[in-house]
């Protein structure tokens, strides 16, 4: 029997990412989101337009400046705008 090959590479991805503050993204949940912020919405109409997922992302402190990743959790969920 042939053995699979292991990819020597990782493939990568990049999607539009929506900090949650009071959301933790788990698999197979249908939850609401509200969007508050211009960045946030940015990445909404983003994944639309694409027609590609979203990064949903927990944030522990939500009025951190634009650009930092210092307040993002380690973990995250891919979601789908349904």
């Amino acid at each position: 029997m042939a053995k699979a090959k292991t990819p020597t590479k990782r493939s990568r991805i990049e999607l539009p990412l929506l900090p949650t503050a009071d959301v933790i993204p788990l698999p197979g949940l249908v939850i609401p989101v509200y969007i508050t912020k211009e960045g946030s919405l940015n990445a909404v109409n983003e994944a639309l337009r694409n027609e590609s997922e979203l990064l949903l992302c927990p944030q522990d402190d939500p009025n951190t400046k634009r650009g930092s990743t210092d307040s993002f959790r380690r973990i995250a969920g891919v979601a789908r705008i349904v």
